[in-house]
């Protein structure tokens, strides 16, 4: 009885966060944007941080940090497990991420991904105008995040980084730092969004686990220097990911 008052309660708590979140993405941070002050937008990366905050403690999750997050700009590369870690790196710091065209069609969710600043890209797609976005955000200070397997995992494996995505850190000269997310427990078969999952019914699971455990392994940050290759970059990114998460390497192909 105690853990179906808690699911619900948990579940009503989500639904005001979205309110919320829906009526600040409508209305507070586009006003952001409109106010004459250089840097204001920073605003709104900060409200989406504090927003992810209150979704963690909602849902339970307990955050274990290994290593130390760079300051300032730069590029955060990650494994991909599923939407909720763009929860727990976004509570992190303030920041914006890159992530596939579908999400910005999912029902709320998308409008505040769109609403908060964050990048789009098609599946399949070089992505030049996304990618030469990414640049100048990254040549004005921004810190991005973003998923180089372009698919998500149930966590026991990492797929092929791809190299086109860290193209844009090379032409900012910003540092590339890898970040590996390991969950624990229970979480280990309730967290994964993998083939025809839905959201809702992924969430709907969450509810269930009375926590959430999670470890963020931060990399040493892998400095962009004249002549590197991207996908030579790629490779040491998720060489740094695979031993983070203590799996083996594997062989795979540049692309």
């Amino acid at each position: 009885m105690k853990l179906h008052y808690q699911r619900w309660s948990k579940g009503a708590l989500i639904i005001v966060l979205f309110g919320l979140g829906g009526v600040a993405a409508a209305t507070l941070q586009p006003l952001c944007r409109r106010i004459p002050i250089q840097r204001v937008n920073l605003l709104v990366p900060w409200i989406q941080m504090v927003w992810l905050r209150a979704v963690c403690r909602v849902l339970g999750v307990r955050l274990s940090i290994q290593g130390s997050p760079i300051s300032g700009c730069g590029l955060w590369v990650s494994n991909h497990v599923s939407w909720l870690d763009v929860v727990v790196l976004g509570a992190l710091q303030p920041t914006a991420f890159l992530a596939k065209s579908e999400v910005a069609s999912w029902p709320l969710v998308g409008f505040l991904g769109r609403q908060s600043g964050n990048l789009f890209i098609n599946r399949g797609n070089s992505g030049g105008e996304i990618l030469d976005t990414m640049t100048r955000r990254l040549q004005y200070g921004d810190r991005l995040v973003l998923f180089p397997e372009g698919t998500t995992t149930r966590g026991d494996t990492v797929r092929h980084f791809h190299g086109r995505l860290l193209q844009p850190a090379i032409s900012a000269g910003v540092p590339v730092q890898t970040v590996a997310i390991a969950y624990q427990g229970a979480a280990v078969e309730c967290v994964p969004f993998v083939d025809d999952d839905d959201f809702l019914s992924n969430l709907l699971g969450l509810l269930h686990l009375p926590s959430i455990c999670v470890t963020l392994h931060f990399g040493e940050p892998l400095l962009v220097t004249n002549g590197v290759q991207r996908n030579t970059l790629a490779r040491h990114a998720r060489s740094q990911v695979l031993t983070a998460l203590g799996l083996e390497e594997e062989l795979t192909q540049a692309a």
